[in-house]
């Protein structure tokens, strides 16, 4: 697990489940504060779909509930390389 985020800053940890590929799927994630405490956890379904469609979905699902609740400096964590790499490749913009 990473150190926790610096002060005023959350981060949020990212991952999805799929039973196939594509097949039925679903996501979670948590988000921490400066001290590595437990602030918001999510959840969802995602129907039927693949696993990188799902973990994208997390992502945004993170990022939406990160930035309602008033936090503008956010790092977000995920372990599934594609999905991460479209990202900072600019190939998805949220």
């Amino acid at each position: 697990m990473d150190p926790p985020p610096l002060d005023n800053c959350v981060e949020f940890s990212v991952d999805e489940n799929s039973l196939g590929n594509p097949g039925r799927s679903g996501y979670g994630g948590i988000i921490r504060n400066d001290i590595g405490g437990c602030l918001y956890g999510f959840s969802g379904f995602c129907g039927i779909t693949t696993n990188l469609k799902a973990e994208l979905l997390a992502i945004v699902h993170g990022l939406s509930l990160t930035w309602s609740k008033g936090y503008t400096e956010v790092i977000w964590e995920s372990d599934f390389k594609v999905a991460t790499d479209l990202i900072d490749q600019g190939v998805l913009k949220y």
